[in-house]
């Protein structure tokens, strides 16, 4: 907290919500006029991870403040990249099943879902797998509270492997969100020497895409939210994901 101030100005006020959208364990908020402080949300129940997910968000800060201002872009969805996405989507979903059994509504709830879901985690991972290597290396005293936090964070991805979930879902979303999955469980694995951890993706085949994605990232040298971006650009190249968000100017949370 004391290097969030030293950063912004100002020490990030924490707040603890019922729940966070996407089921998201805790999020940074950006301050809605300039004198304010950012915010730290976290959601009910992972009070006992809480220095963790504080220096996570710290990260985010830390990464962010590490180019000009004008540099902060982050990802955001646009009309002309929902139209891309969606093309994508209804195509694959015509494979699988008949659309006109669909109501449009629930055509449109389940693409919000799907997209707004990928691209959040393309958002945020390739930075994610950075800070958490920050975190491991600079702050040892946070190393049983990580590996803990970072052993649910894992876990929650394991369901998803099931067949029945790939069926329901359309294939580039599926396949990247599970690639994207992987990812942090092989950096997890390396960070705390949990091979083990990766049994579930290697039976699905999903760890050589998600060690590809990781070595992506530490293979480039590291310069901050720049970094950040290009690699998520290199992930949406791999995994058919070009042409679904564009970059804007930071704002809101991430």
């Amino acid at each position: 907290m004391r290097l969030a101030r030293q950063l912004t100005g100002r020490e990030p006020h924490l707040k603890r919500l019922k729940h966070l959208p996407g089921d998201t364990r805790a999020m940074l908020k950006r301050p809605q006029a300039p004198e304010r402080p950012y915010e730290i949300w976290y959601a009910r129940g992972q009070e006992r991870f809480l220095p963790h997910l504080i220096a996570h968000e710290v990260g985010h800060l830390v990464r962010l403040y590490a180019v000009p201002e004008d540099e902060r872009l982050m990802p955001a969805s646009t009309a002309a990249s929902r139209q891309r996405a969606g093309e994508r989507i209804l195509v694959e979903l015509s494979q699988k099943v008949d659309l006109e059994q669909i109501s449009i509504t629930a055509l449109r709830e389940a693409f919000e879902v799907w997209h707004q879901g990928v691209c959040t985690q393309l958002a945020n991972f390739p930075a994610d797998l950075r800070i958490e290597q920050w975190i491991h290396d600079q702050f040892p005293g946070l190393g049983r509270v990580q590996e803990r936090s970072l052993d649910v964070e894992v876990h929650r991805a394991i369901p998803l492997l099931l067949p029945e979930v790939a069926l329901a879902t359309p294939p580039t979303v599926y396949r990247a969100t599970m690639a994207m999955n992987a990812a942090q469980a092989v950096h997890f694995a390396d960070l705390y020497d949990r091979p083990g951890l990766l049994g579930p993706f290697q039976a699905t085949g999903f760890h050589l895409i998600g060690s590809h994605l990781a070595r992506q990232v530490f293979q480039a040298q590291d310069a901050g939210h720049r970094s950040d971006m290009e690699a998520v650009n290199q992930w949406a190249d791999d995994l058919g994901l070009n042409g679904w968000f564009e970059w804007r100017p930071y704002t809101g949370s991430r």
